[in-house]
């Protein structure tokens, strides 16, 4: 057949999967039914799916020919899922057994989970923690869908006024390296200390390569600052030295919640400043960035969280104002991201959770914040701290 005619609707969709095969099934069916033939073959739990480009949930009604990917909890995009699911049941749970009282979601903790807290009432005793507990596997064990419904803003507003979320209707209302670096490090060191020159290595990251960097004297009275993500692990700095030490813990933990149950997640500010910087400093694209994100994450649980509890003193380098200062520099950036990747879906999401923050001007940033090293314009840039 060479030439194109009207014909009805086809009663059945094809769905195209990653490893080439076609599942077909009745058109308007969910995603959820649709992929069932391939639940059993997934090493996770199905819990969404990405079709044409877009990550959707698994009650999301396929109508057209589409390419598919389902989305386990194994996936990044699954496991935030997973997460949100549970948030949602806790509240539901919670809503059903203490009424009136509120339940507040605040923090990530290292060890997994969150930190949440209860307001009107005293806090839970160990009996009511057990009855929650049981009230949740009862919800699980009814295996009640959650259901997508979208409505109006002043509906939803409403909606959330009676139920006393005053937090949400007012928002609605606005609408790795090698052990020789590391042992070079450790004889730069004693190097420094015996007042011997060393020339420091500098990394270019535009052109990908190791270069000379300055060549310096540890001068009377001066000390030495080394920064980087391996700075708490022990191999770092010999044994001979690591009394004279004084460790750091820098890390952006951001303590802003949406509304009370949806919290800001650090990792989101992080990928965020690292996308301006990036592109500003490195030469990398947005889509470059997120797609390392993942591997820099992994890093970080090898290479960072294990030696924390070593720092002398933890600061904590989030501002609250942060996201609404890179908001105007990291749109343009994110929709760059080309459509149908999985770079793009990240991009999405990050452009929704954005729209959450007014932008302001950069000018207002002090020009010697620590979020001017992501922004661009800090006086510390050319800071020398090697005197002659």
């Amino acid at each position: 057949m060479t030439s194109s005619r009207f014909v009805e609707p086809s009663p059945v969709v094809e769905l195209h999967l990653p490893d080439g095969r076609t599942l077909q099934g009745p058109r308007g069916a969910t995603a959820g039914e649709l992929l069932e033939p391939v639940r059993s073959q997934l090493a996770a739990p199905l819990v969404g799916v990405i079709v044409n480009g877009e990550l959707q949930e698994l009650t999301y009604p396929i109508t057209m020919e589409a390419r598919v990917r389902p989305v386990t909890m194994s996936d990044v995009d699954g496991a935030r899922i997973y997460r949100r699911s549970l948030t949602f049941l806790l509240q539901a749970a919670f809503g059903g057994l203490f009424g009136a009282a509120s339940l507040n979601i605040d923090h990530a903790l290292t060890s997994g989970g969150y930190f949440c807290n209860v307001a009107g009432r005293p806090p839970l005793t160990p009996g009511e923690i057990a009855a929650l507990e049981a009230e949740m596997r009862r919800l699980v064990a009814l295996d009640l869908p959650f259901t997508r419904r979208e409505v109006p803003v002043a509906e939803a507003i409403t909606h959330f006024e009676k139920r006393g979320f005053h937090d949400k209707a007012q928002l609605l209302s606005h609408r790795t390296k090698s052990m020789l670096t590391l042992y070079q490090l450790g004889e730069h060191l004693e190097r420094l200390l015996a007042g011997e020159q060393v020339q420091l290595p500098r990394y270019n990251f535009q052109a990908g390569r190791q270069e000379p960097g300055e060549i310096i004297r540890l001068q009377a009275g001066q000390l030495i600052i080394l920064e980087g993500i391996h700075g708490l692990n022990p191999r770092l700095i010999p044994p001979a030295l690591a009394a004279q030490s004084f460790q750091v813990y820098a890390s952006a933990l951001t303590q802003l919640n949406i509304d009370r149950h949806n919290r800001v997640a650090t990792t989101d500010t992080r990928l965020i400043r690292r996308i301006v910087r990036d592109a500003r400093d490195r030469g990398y694209n947005a889509t470059q960035t997120i797609s390392r994100w993942e591997s820099v994450r992994r890093g970080e649980k090898l290479h960072i969280f294990p030696y924390q509890e070593n720092a002398h003193v933890m600061f904590n380098s989030a501002l609250v104002y942060e996201l609404s200062a890179l908001r105007p520099l990291v749109e343009p950036l994110l929709r760059q991201v080309p459509p149908g990747t999985l770079e793009y879906m990240e991009s999405s999401r990050l452009l929704a959770f954005l729209e959450w923050f007014l932008p302001i001007e950069t000018e207002w940033v002090p020009d010697n914040s620590i979020l001017r090293e992501f922004i661009g314009g800090s006086i510390l840039k050319d800071f020398k701290v090697w005197g002659v």
